[in-house]
């Protein structure tokens, strides 16, 4: 589940594994558009890369994000 900041739930959202250290991405709820995306985890494992694709409605071009998160010590 999806949830918002206080805790409703606002959607659904599926991850599955797609390679070895691939994952694909897919959230969807009512009244908002269906985004997909991948997130791949670097060789040493510190590294997680995010990258999503939304069709904000009134829109006709998808927005794509990119997004690194990175561990620290």
């Amino acid at each position: 589940d999806v949830t918002d900041a206080n805790g409703k739930k606002i959607g659904t959202g599926k991850v599955t594994k797609s390679g070895a250290s691939q994952y694909k991405v897919v959230l969807q709820g009512q009244n908002r558009p269906t985004a997909t995306g991948a997130m791949t985890v670097s060789a040493d494992g510190k590294t997680m890369t995010s990258e999503s694709e939304s069709k904000p409605p009134g829109q006709t071009a998808p927005v794509h994000t990119v997004q690194v998160f990175s561990r620290q010590q």
